[in-house]
């Protein structure tokens, strides 16, 4: 699996489409199980070929030929997710369009009060959940590149 012009794999590209979530999901289950994508899928069997070599007894079982544990397309199948997730902002968001200089006052969030976590705390504790971008799709973005597309923290009146 080559990326190919500075460009991600392709399957790594496909992950990141919008119905690939359940795809996702099963090839993260399968890693965390470690198990081969395809078998945890069962687009394959695991299997075994027994071996007859003993001419004085071709009844007996002389040995047996155990199926790879991963292929190349598991293989493929972890990379792609590897690319993936190494592609997202710890917010979840493509770092593409997460550090874009473009998308600065277009997320919007939601905060929560989760009542539990601020009774163990002794005091009040607020998650951020459905984060959104309200930034209209169909107005083109300009080509992220890193190191000029970015805004970087503001340093204060120190520089700190």
């Amino acid at each position: 699996m080559r990326a190919g012009r500075g460009r991600r794999p392709k399957i790594a590209q496909l992950l990141g489409q919008p119905g690939a979530e359940v795809a996702r999901q099963q090839i993260a289950t399968a890693r965390s199980l470690q198990v081969a994508p395809t078998l945890y899928l069962e687009i394959r069997l695991p299997g075994v070929t027994y071996l007859y070599d003993d001419p004085q007894h071709p009844e007996r079982r002389t040995g047996e030929i155990h199926s790879p544990p991963y292929t190349r397309d598991d293989r493929a199948l972890l990379l792609a997710l590897e690319f993936y997730e190494g592609s997202l902002c710890r917010c979840g968001i493509p770092i593409s369009v997460a550090w874009h200089s473009e998308m600065d006052g277009f997320f919007d969030v939601d905060e929560v009060v989760c009542h539990a976590c601020s009774a163990r705390a002794g005091r009040q504790v607020a998650y951020t959940t459905r984060l959104r971008s309200s930034r209209n799709p169909d107005l083109p973005m300009p080509e992220y590149v890193p190191g000029r597309t970015i805004t970087t923290p503001d340093k204060g009146p120190t520089g700190s």
